[in-house]
């Protein structure tokens, strides 16, 4: 008996998630899509109750099982979930795990960093006896990641200015720096999966080659689409930078709070969430002031030059393997 196809697109963070769930999702033939953190008023007004139900329980399972025994009932009821749905391929887009590469204790109960290894043996260990799994990665240089992670994550970071943020890249020892190496992350994740069950692309071929990278992905996923909605696509995540930029007055409650939960609450369970599931329509609509702090993040051309530098190599490497073509896009020089 073949195992059903599970595609987990893991991130990065900030590179066009948002974007990608909301095509891909509500318009794609043939593969069942789940996006358990996007905003929740998209699923309300494209997804039955029965949807949101098993999105609920799959979050659930994302939330907990790199640091949980995968007998865990939570584990076992999302588990059981994915097992019920009748489609033969399953999509999940979460860029939860690799977030915990820049936040202590996200996906651990002690308090320490993870890496893709430890991702991809857990992610083997909890669903590869029931799926056959693939890992999208989506990457972005560094030197434009770099500043829209600070946009997003700031009011959550222990590093209180942009520039503290930006030294723990450019130290070489520290965990920050490791966790955009991209060719040391995809390493990272080989020891357990082919090469032919890795997909990677770029936020940059999103933006300037939305069609192809639509494309690429939904063959990849062995759906289909039609051509209008990836024709006429534009950025949907408002929140995205532009040239290390970044403009909003305002955010709905959930992501207003949801730097704290991430601070000072990463694995509490929110089972009155679970219990009375109208309280996210409510926190939805809520919206909070949000302060323009674009000013404060634009990386000086010597931290570019030097951020350039120490990872041209790792993106050579990459490129060359995957056959990516990322001297195009500029991630190195000859």
């Amino acid at each position: 008996m073949h195992k059903k196809k599970l595609f987990l697109h893991l991130g990065y963070p900030k590179t066009g998630s948002t974007t990608l769930n909301e095509i891909i999702m509500p318009n794609i033939k043939g593969v069942k899509c789940f996006a358990p953190n996007t905003n929740y008023k998209f699923l309300r007004q494209n997804f039955d109750d029965e949807y949101l139900k098993y999105n609920y329980k799959i979050k659930v399972l994302l939330e907990n099982f790199l640091y949980r025994d995968k007998e865990d009932k939570d584990i076992q009821e999302g588990l059981k979930t994915l097992k019920l749905i009748k489609e033969k391929r399953i999509f999940i887009s979460t860029t939860g795990p690799m977030s915990s590469f820049f936040f202590k204790g996200l996906y651990a109960e002690k308090n320490c960093f993870l890496d893709s290894r430890f991702i991809s043996e857990k992610i083997k260990d909890v669903f590869g006896e029931f799926f056959d799994v693939s890992i999208i990665i989506i990457i972005r240089k560094q030197w434009t990641w770099i500043p829209s992670a600070y946009a997003e994550w700031h009011r959550s970071l222990d590093e209180k200015t942009f520039k503290q943020f930006t030294s723990k890249f450019i130290n070489e020892n520290e965990q920050y720096h490791k966790g955009i190496d991209y060719y040391q992350t995809i390493s990272g994740f080989e020891k357990n999966f082919s090469k032919e069950n890795i997909f990677i692309s770029t936020q940059e071929k999103l933006t300037t080659s939305s069609f192809d990278f639509y494309s690429s992905i939904i063959e990849f996923l062995g759906g289909e689409i039609e051509e209008e909605f990836i024709r006429n696509t534009k950025k949907r995540n408002n929140r995205s930078l532009h040239e290390g930029s970044k403009s909003i007055d305002s955010l709905d409650l959930i992501r207003f709070l949801s730097p704290f939960k991430l601070k000072y609450l990463p694995n509490m369970r929110f089972h009155t969430i679970k219990k009375y599931p109208w309280l996210l329509d409510i926190m939805s609509y809520i919206k909070m002031p949000y302060k323009d702090i674009s000013k404060e993040i634009n990386l000086s051309n010597g931290d570019i030059s030097c951020l350039k530098k120490i990872y041209m190599k790792s993106n050579k490497k990459l490129s060359e393997k995957y056959n990516l073509n990322l001297q195009k896009m500029e991630y190195f020089d000859i």
